[in-house]
């Protein structure tokens, strides 16, 4: 019994390091950047936007920057005008 305790209190802190570390390396920009899709297809005009968002930040920032994933404060909206989706994202590149 007593040598339960010193393993979970030694877990803790291996969680409480990797947590910290995982909070550290998420370094994201001030401003967010904006990608423009257009397609048929709902699905199809969200991955434009999003391509376009990953070029757009790559150009500015470079590619550790540009992963879509790691993006913070995500948003998306399409919009339907009668032929084709419009959408937009939009979010804060990390890295």
């Amino acid at each position: 019994m007593i040598m339960k305790k010193p393993l979970l209190a030694a877990g803790l802190v291996v969680s409480g390091i990797m947590f910290t570390s995982t909070v550290a390396d998420a370094r994201c920009t001030a401003e967010f950047y904006r990608g423009f899709g257009v397609a048929k297809k709902w699905k199809q005009g969200r991955a434009n936007a999003r391509a376009d968002w990953s070029n757009r930040v790559e150009g500015h920032l470079g590619w550790p920057w540009s992963v879509w994933a790691k993006a913070r404060v995500k948003s998306e909206t399409c919009n339907w005008n009668g032929k084709r989706n419009s959408c937009v994202s939009k979010a804060y590149p990390c890295r």
